[in-house]
């Protein structure tokens, strides 16, 4: 009895120790077959059960040293393997081309399984990619007997082969001939660059798919035109929407298409193979004041003509009764730099004002409520280049913002206002209208003068 008894206690433990029954450890790969991936659900089985190891052969093999010998095997590391499995351990390795193999697995607790014959020759071509009006069609198999034939693109969405064909909607046929020319992503994927004179009016369109065992489908895709935004800031502009750009043309004046755009004086040309490269915004600076015309072209044909004017940004000046002097409108204010003046001279640069005798400068941080006011100017004493103390009743003011526009002006205490200048060029204060680029228009700049004796700049 008491033996029995013993051998009970000795078979329960056995049991609890080293279950009878298979642990998900002991599992078989749990795989499928899409398109050109070999996916396995189970890569890893547990924190210390995956699969380390795999060999591919083309063709129908039942033992290792058959797989291992095949030509055109394909040896996965376990490197490999693990750069392919997801954080939910599913491995995924896409095949290279189709066909039938055999696949050796191996698991990391040394557990080896042996696929024959798995059948990787069932393929839905489809639209995979769109950048811009290029279209990528993907999971191309060329077989004669169950691979592409051929695909057609067409305008709209439609649902018979009869309609895709037609003339009025037919953009390309693509034949299987085509796809092996191309060579394109080992003859898996085909590109198509639209032209945007096929794009519909809606932007829809059908890719209708035959392959050599009957099948015949379509799939529904949309392309966008490109809508690019133009912000104007001073002396600069921002164009967006360039991933798909050509180039970029930039004229003085106002024309109606790409072709005066192109032919215009003064026109500047923008690349994408050079500086627009990798880029999807782009700054342009502007020198003059005036109406220019963007042309904006991208790849297919399609173009977008832009209008825009440039305007210097420009300080509203206020001289005030007490002969202090107010400059705002200073958002984006880089510097104000201002000096004694008693020749009148007109030849005044940016450099200049550094070097004048008696020179101030004012920065964002002098700013009041975004304002400045100088001193009584006139009563202000400086030292002159003989090293004596005088005044001065004229005196000459730079303002210039962060997007390089910068003005100069004088100020005349004697005679209020004087003269106003743009980046060194003369500027008389009267209101100005006439034509640009063929178009009238009214000018941006003028004079007001108040009880007080002030002038602005609007």
């Amino acid at each position: 009895m008491k033996k029995a008894l013993s051998l009970l206690i000795v078979c329960i433990f056995v049991l609890s120790v080293f279950p009878l029954t298979a642990s998900a450890d002991n599992s078989e790969p749990d795989w499928y077959a899409d398109n050109y991936d070999f996916v396995i659900r189970n890569g890893v089985r547990s924190d210390e059960t995956y699969v380390n190891a795999m060999r591919i052969a083309p063709g129908v093999w039942t033992t290792s040293a058959e797989i291992r010998n095949a030509v055109g095997m394909i040896p996965v590391s376990e490197a490999i393997c693990r750069s392919k499995t997801d954080a939910n351990g599913v491995l995924t390795y896409n095949m290279i081309s189709g066909g039938v193999y055999s696949i050796w697995i191996r698991y990391s607790n040394n557990e080896t399984y042996i696929l024959s014959g798995v059948d990787m020759t069932d393929f839905t071509p489809a639209v995979g990619r769109i950048d811009g009006i290029t279209i990528t069609v993907d999971n191309l198999y060329l077989d004669s007997t169950k691979g592409i034939r051929d695909f057609w693109i067409a305008r709209g969405t439609l649902n018979t082969y009869e309609d895709c064909r037609a003339a009025e909607n037919l953009i390309v046929r693509i034949t299987d001939t085509n796809i092996d020319e191309a060579n394109y992503n080992y003859k898996r994927s085909y590109k198509y660059e639209m032209s945007y004179k096929n794009v519909s009016a809606d932007g829809n369109f059908t890719l209708w798919v035959r392959t050599y065992d009957g099948r015949g489908y379509a799939e529904y895709f949309h392309i966008d035109y490109p809508e690019p935004e133009i912000t104007v800031n001073g002396i600069q502009s921002t164009v967006t929407e360039l991933e798909t750009v050509k180039c970029v043309r930039v004229a003085p004046g106002v024309w109606d298409d790409a072709s005066g755009v192109k032919t215009a004086p003064g026109v500047r040309v923008f690349t994408k193979k050079t500086i627009l490269k990798d880029l999807d915004r782009y700054t342009i600076q502007y020198r003059n004041d005036g109406p220019y015309t963007l042309s904006i072209e991208y790849a297919g044909g399609y173009t977008v003509i832009r209008t825009i004017f440039i305007a210097h940004l420009a300080p509203n000046v206020i001289v005030n009764p007490d002969n202090t002097v107010t400059l705002d409108n200073l958002n984006q204010l880089y510097i104000i730099r201002y000096a004694p003046n008693p020749k009148n001279s007109t030849d005044w640069s940016q450099g200049y004002f550094k070097q004048a005798p008696g020179n101030r400068y004012a920065k964002t941080a002098d700013l009041v409520n975004g304002t400045f006011t100088t001193e009584a100017l006139p009563d202000l004493q400086y030292k002159d280049k003989n090293g004596n103390y005088t005044t001065s009743r004229i005196w000459s003011f730079m303002v210039q913002y962060t997007e390089e526009s910068y003005n100069i002006f004088t100020i005349d205490f004697d005679n209020i206002p004087l003269q106003y200048y743009f980046n060194g060029g003369g500027f008389t204060f009267s209101d100005y209208s006439g034509t640009v680029g063929g178009e009238p228009f009214e000018g941006v700049r003028g004079v007001s003068y108040d009880y007080q004796p002030t002038f602005h700049f609007t």
